[in-house]
């Protein structure tokens, strides 16, 4: 179908803007806001699109004092293609590449809302481009841009309105094909003794601010350790314009809370291409996010996840997070999530700062000891 942006030169392909160059039903594309303060209170947010499946989602969470409240919404993607809302939740790009500001206006009686303003304080920065196949299938293959900065405004929850000024924030805009979209992910084998099976994997991904610099970088590696994939790079201002280091090796120490897969502190020592070493030194601040509340990981009540074509559909419900791994759900589950991501406090090279620093981990991590697998229980 014919819509407004057809009337631009744009076109990657002979189709119209609401079809996809591919028929994967996992094709994608999502934007990502997050932030914080080194206090006690964070938030994340996202909005998508997913042609194939005629859906398009979005989501706002809060976490404050051990409780996470989550928003979250559903729609169908047609006829509303370019349309950056779904219910009461709405983006919109004031300056592209630079600032874009988010507004939650929940229906009386919901415990969170927003008006948050996120300004690019570095250039936005193209990741490396992941590509990877398992079994003769195509498992992802996407392209992401990060970009830090600041984020403004303010934000509701359970009646208690909090002032957001200069907090710390990273956003990024992915878009291709990723596992884990439209409620199901295509099988190529048939697991037996003869074939060789994943058994663990390592993913640090890591966005920070300090007053002279900023910086992106993630580390991948299997159970043994083996590098799977490393990008990189860090910006510092200067009298000539801002700088671009790349990130050559990263090593990693990262301190688990005892008995869990959730850390603590984790010290990445990071070399950089021009020879420089980066002392980074981090410590876990409030409980991981459970990404479950924002649509990820069998997320919304029909636990079919992102992308499921559900439509018109807004949810609102609490976790307790306070515990370091365990979620209680709204029903009396507990879950012990394996999509983690962890806002910080920490210093580079004694330097002050805050980041934002996933460290995911599924499976056999042998260098940690890592092997109990995540559980699901009742409280």
């Amino acid at each position: 179908m014919l819509s407004e942006l057809d009337e631009t030169l744009m076109h990657q392909g002979p189709v119209t803007f609401d079809h996809a160059l591919t028929s994967d039903h996992r094709f994608f594309d999502r934007m990502f806001v997050g932030g914080h303060c080194a206090d006690n209170v964070k938030f994340i947010t996202g909005m998508a699109a997913y042609k194939n499946m005629n859906a398009f989602d979005g989501f706002l969470c809060v976490q404050k004092d051990g409780r996470q409240y989550n928003a979250r919404f559903s729609r169908p993607f047609l006829p509303d293609l370019g349309n950056l809302s779904v219910g009461p939740l709405r983006v919109t790009v004031l300056e592209p590449l630079k600032r874009l500001s988010v507004s939650l206006a929940a229906p009386e009686g919901q415990p969170v809302e927003a008006e948050l303003v996120f300004t690019g304080l570095y250039p936005a920065h193209e990741e490396a481009h992941h590509l990877r196949r398992i079994n003769g299938r195509l498992q992802q293959d996407y392209r992401r841009f990060d970009q830090i900065g600041r984020v403004d405004g303010w934000l509701s929850v359970a009646g208690e309105r909090i002032p957001v000024e200069d907090w710390f924030s990273v956003r990024d805009h992915s878009w291709g094909v990723r596992p884990g979209v439209g409620g199901y992910e295509p099988t190529t084998i048939i697991p037996s003794a003869a074939e060789p099976v994943s058994l663990g994997q390592l993913f640090i991904w890591l966005a920070f601010r300090t007053p002279s610099m900023a910086g992106q970088m993630q580390r991948q590696e299997d159970s043994d350790g083996r590098l799977l994939m490393q990008d990189g790079y860090i910006l510092r201002p200067g009298p000539d314009g801002i700088r671009q280091i790349g990130v050559r090796d990263i090593a990693h120490d990262i301190e688990f809370v005892e008995g869990t897969r959730v850390y603590r502190k984790a010290r990445l020592e990071v070399v950089l291409e021009n020879g420089e070493t980066l002392d980074i030194r981090a410590k876990a601040l409030l409980s991981p996010w459970c990404y479950k509340g924002s649509g990820y990981d069998s997320g919304y009540d029909d636990e079919m996840g992102l992308g499921f074509h559900r439509g018109a559909t807004a949810q609102y419900d609490v976790y307790d997070v306070s515990h370091p791994e365990d979620s209680v759900l709204p029903d009396g589950r507990i879950i012990q999530p394996v999509h983690r991501e962890q806002p910080v406090t920490l210093t580079v090279n004694g330097e002050a700062g805050l980041g934002h620093l996933p460290v995911i981990n599924w499976g056999l991590v042998k260098s940690y000891g890592l092997s109990k697998p995540p559980t699901n229980k009742r409280a």
